[in-house]
């Protein structure tokens, strides 16, 4: 075994961490309706599609600080992180209660 093993897998984990806190911090920042934290989280080609719609970055940032989006709540389980070289993925299952622009979804 190689001496680089442990640092290669204290990076991983490292990685790891911070993709969970980053989905924590994006919850609670859709709930709060935080478009600082927002902006900084996401990626500058985000794309959210509605039914029937979408927004980019700026348009879904801009819906939720509106309150055009109210996120009431927003759960995630089963969070799973998995990294590929430069590259990682975070999956999970969530449920939430939205109201755009007057229904639910």
């Amino acid at each position: 075994m190689s001496g680089k093993q442990p640092a290669r897998d204290s990076s991983r984990i490292q990685t790891e961490q911070e993709l969970r806190r980053m989905n924590d911090d994006w919850v609670k920042a859709l709930v709060r309706a935080d478009g600082a934290t927002l902006d900084r989280i996401m990626a500058d080609d985000f794309f959210f599609a509605y039914p029937m719609e979408g927004d980019d970055k700026a348009q879904f940032i801009g819906d939720v600080v509106s309150g055009d989006v109210k996120v009431e709540f927003l759960t995630r389980e089963n969070v799973g992180v998995r990294i590929w070289g430069s590259t990682a993925v975070l999956t999970g299952k969530g449920l939430s209660k939205m109201v755009l622009q007057g229904p639910r979804l």
